[in-house]
């Protein structure tokens, strides 16, 4: 972190002794703050001087990596290569890169089955699709409030603002490249990271989306040109039905719903069980 950054840093009310670098995520500092209210308004002045000062923040929920134990004594990840991932960034529409990502997950997934004997048959069975609702009218207002809100700075149980809250700056040259820099993607039905990257990127470009928090198993988004009508929000949907299931089957129930949530609102979520 060079002296321009600590100076930007100090003028925002931060201490130099605040900040440790990630054991696993090289060139990511990381310190703890009050969740709630508080801490949105920290990230909104950090990404105000993400020019100035080159790292891009990030709210990391309760946990930061750095202090997640380990699981039944597992090895310690490597460090994350963020140039590793950043060369496998594809290219494509958000359905074209998640229709991509998932056809290279069932091919792996055939030839492992194929390879120990077991029956790859179900594969081909038709997904699951979601409930659409058709029928919901359209509302005349927003259902969501216009100042930025993340779930990710509240206790999940109680709604109350985190004692500890996670947050990371990043030295990443683009907002989009914040998955790469956390390693987050490719478990459970996340896409891989690069793919989160290249989809970030695209939102970016459309609503100039960024992304504000990531915990373990949560993202959520700042959007400054959000949906504005019916047929985009509708659009985006069905983009984010298929980026990220549980917010529909777990969640809203319908990506007419989704539709609705996202229509003219500043924030974006997404949760994978």
């Amino acid at each position: 972190m060079n002296d321009a950054t600590r100076s930007a840093l100090r003028e925002l009310g931060f201490d130099d002794k605040d900040w440790q670098e990630s054991q696993y995520c090289p060139g990511v500092f990381e310190t703890t703050i009050a969740g709630g209210e508080g801490a949105i308004a920290k990230w909104s002045a950090l990404r105000d001087q993400y020019g100035e000062t080159g790292y891009w923040p990030i709210l990391r929920g309760e946990t930061l990596r750095s202090e997640t134990p380990s699981i039944m004594n597992a090895p310690s990840p490597p460090p994350i290569d963020v140039a590793q991932v950043l060369v496998r960034v594809p290219r494509g529409t958000v359905t074209e890169l998640i229709d991509a990502a998932r056809e290279k997950e069932r091919e792996a997934l055939e030839a492992y089955l194929r390879s120990t004997g077991g029956d790859p048959s179900f594969l081909d069975s038709d997904p699951d699709h979601p409930v659409d609702d058709d029928d919901i009218p359209w509302p005349n207002e927003p259902v969501r409030d216009a100042p930025l809100a993340f779930t990710g700075v509240f206790d999940i149980l109680t709604n109350k603002p985190l004692k500890k809250c996670g947050l990371s700056l990043l030295p990443a040259k683009h907002p989009a490249h914040a998955p790469a820099h956390l390693g987050f993607g490719g478990w459970n039905e996340v896409p891989p990271d690069e793919v989160l990257v290249a989809i970030l990127m695209e939102w970016h470009r459309r609503f100039g989306a960024v992304p504000a928090v990531i915990t373990t198993d949560v993202m959520e988004f700042a959007v400054d040109r959000p949906p504005q009508t019916e047929q985009e929000s509708m659009a985006l949907a069905h983009e984010q039905y298929k980026v990220c299931g549980d917010i529909v089957d777990q969640g809203v129930e319908s990506v007419r719903k989704l539709g609705i949530m996202l229509w003219r609102s500043p924030t974006w979520y997404f949760w994978w069980d």
